[in-house]
């Protein structure tokens, strides 16, 4: 039953993928699985971990060595396999699913950047994944190329009118999130996960474990395009307490893990990007 109704959502972000922008109005029609969106996102956005284990994680550094033991006892090693592997098995599922959906938007943004702008297609910066494990991050650049530069080693927020912005196609792919399409070639190499904590810079990950410690222990998860956490809590000012707020959000997300999940932070994330919100 869980199967059937997981491919149903599925199912739909397909299609909501494929409709025309004129079209995303038709959206509001389904009422049901708008109340489903709403239902799920309050639910997520009151479920942490234990104040206990917060403290816990704020004392031990991911690296150290007794984080092992925290590890097994409140994150259960077995299970957070079992898990990577199911989660693997769906990514490359969706990945060939989508391909269809996927191709067209992937070759039309790449025309218009190159179109819009001088220099390159791609975007690529240093962010921190599994393990603290670095990685390259894929875009689509939709800033200056000289700008580009510049934010590569740090992660900066715009603004709708930002002049880093190459011009309108550029302020278009960040609006409808096509800008993060090449991202789907780190979910091929496996250093990402369509569901997972949004990748950081390390500048990012290092100024804000300095404010909550525990924020080391966010690596212990397969960063993704998108997340419970991103889709629930509004990050406009990107404040101190939003990011905790995300952080108990995926770690609670990495203790108590389900596949349902998964597939309603898919749904989540492309209702708040027809809605006008994204997932940031």
């Amino acid at each position: 039953m869980l199967i059937v109704k997981n491919f149903r959502i599925t199912l739909f972000l397909f299609i909501c993928l494929s409709l025309p922008s004129h079209s995303v109005a038709k959206l509001n029609w389904c009422p049901q699985f708008t109340n489903h969106i709403k239902n799920f996102e309050e639910k997520m956005y009151h479920r942490e971990i234990s104040e206990e284990l917060y403290s816990l994680l704020s004392k031990t550094p991911y690296d150290d060595v007794n984080a092992q033991k925290i590890k097994e006892e409140f994150f259960s090693l077995e299970k957070l396999r079992r898990k990577q592997k199911w989660q693997r098995a769906i990514d490359l599922s969706l990945l060939v699913l989508g391909l269809p959906a996927y191709a067209p938007l992937l070759v039309f943004t790449a025309v218009g950047v190159k179109l819009e702008s001088k220099g390159p297609i791609f975007f690529l910066q240093p962010r921190v994944g599994k393990d603290g494990q670095i990685f390259r991050i894929w875009k689509f650049r939709s800033m200056k190329v000289e700008d580009s530069q510049v934010a590569g080693g740090l992660k900066e927020s715009t603004k709708e009118q930002d002049p880093r912005i190459t011009g309108a196609f550029g302020r278009f792919i960040r609006r409808w999130k096509l800008d993060e399409l090449p991202q789907l070639i780190n979910v091929v190499k496996g250093e990402m996960s369509f569901v997972g904590p949004r990748p950081r810079v390390t500048k990012e990950i290092e100024e804000l474990t300095e404010k909550f410690p525990a924020f080391s222990w966010r690596v212990i998860q397969k960063p993704g395009l998108t997340s419970i956490s991103t889709t629930v809590v509004e990050w406009k000012f990107n404040s101190p307490e939003q990011n905790l707020k995300k952080l108990k959000l995926d770690l609670a997300a990495t203790q108590d893990y389900s596949t349902k999940e998964y597939f309603n932070a898919l749904a989540m994330t492309v209702w708040h990007i027809f809605k006008g919100k994204g997932s940031r």
